[in-house]
């Protein structure tokens, strides 16, 4: 009997070190366990001015997807990681922004100044045949 409530605590430790492991990659490495969806057509790239940001809605949720003066795109969650207020694209700062808190980070996503404590989440921007995708 003792042998197997040690098994039982054993068992109680290690998914308590599974959920610790799933914890820090959730909340500390953004776009990590995400599930990989169908990617979702958003328009052709010529309808995407370069040094330019848009919000986009999918399925309900804002994406901000900008592009960039090289002609690159990036896409990133448009909610601000401080208190979830929507994140616009500044030209005159190349940063993104969010008015509510005066938060800002740079093209890449991370948080470089203000209160939000973390990066954006970052999406995968698919160009196939003149067209914009993103993986979500």
């Amino acid at each position: 009997m003792i042998r197997s409530r040690r098994k039982f605590l054993e068992g109680i430790v290690k998914l308590g070190i599974i959920g610790a492991f799933y914890s820090f990659f959730k909340i500390f490495v953004p776009g990590t366990l995400k599930s990989q969806e169908k990617p979702i057509k958003i328009g052709k790239v010529d309808e995407f001015k370069p040094d330019t940001g848009k919000i986009i809605r999918i399925d309900k949720k804002p994406v901000l997807l900008l592009r960039l003066e090289n002609g690159e795109f990036r896409a990133f969650s448009g909610f601000c990681t401080h208190k979830n207020c929507i994140v616009q694209y500044r030209s005159d700062m190349k940063a993104i922004w969010c008015a509510c808190h005066k938060g800002k980070f740079d093209l890449e996503g991370k948080n470089i100044e203000g209160p939000p404590p973390r990066p954006l989440d970052r999406f995968r921007v698919i160009i196939e045949k003149g067209e914009v995708y993103i993986a979500m």
